[in-house]
């Protein structure tokens, strides 16, 4: 890479199993050095984290990073630029309404 050659990298999107729209949405950790994607895991949804070395299958280095939570789909994400917090939109299948009453300066 520091020679502004070209590398070629595997299609996450082809390494998952599809339960969501949002499955292999994915996001460069700011060292450029780790990838973080949409992905299903058996049948709940989350964000994984894999290592990314040109020219390397890191496919064995693949975890669960946030989410997987049986009751929540997640839709997509994004991480901070110190790479210390990431942020999730989920969903509940289903859907979900909330009523909210007594909201200030909301008549």
């Amino acid at each position: 890479m520091d020679t502004g050659e070209t590398q070629q990298f595997a299609d996450l999107t082809r390494l998952v199993t599809y339960v969501s729209s949002a499955d292999g949405r994915a996001r460069w950790f700011s060292d450029g050095n780790k990838i973080a994607f949409v992905a299903a895991d058996g049948n709940q949804t989350g964000v994984m984290v894999q290592d990314f070395v040109p020219g390397e299958d890191t496919a064995h280095t693949r975890r669960r990073l946030v989410g997987f939570e049986p009751e929540w789909i997640v839709e997509s994400f994004d991480i901070a630029p110190d790479d210390e917090r990431i942020v999730l939109s989920r969903i509940r299948p289903g859907g979900t309404v909330v009523l909210a009453e007594n909201v200030p300066h909301v008549k």
